[in-house]
């Protein structure tokens, strides 16, 4: 998952966002959890 971040332009990301509705989500869900992570939560 990260990798594909990393190397994604913007538009590639949107683009994948188009065809995945559920990515951005997922994405969300990721960066949240990275988040509590980095926190100790």
């Amino acid at each position: 998952f990260k990798q594909v971040l990393d190397s994604s332009s913007k538009i590639q990301m949107d683009y994948i966002c188009l065809q995945y509705p559920g990515f951005f989500r997922f994405a969300q869900m990721m960066e949240l959890l990275a988040q509590g992570i980095a926190d100790g939560v």
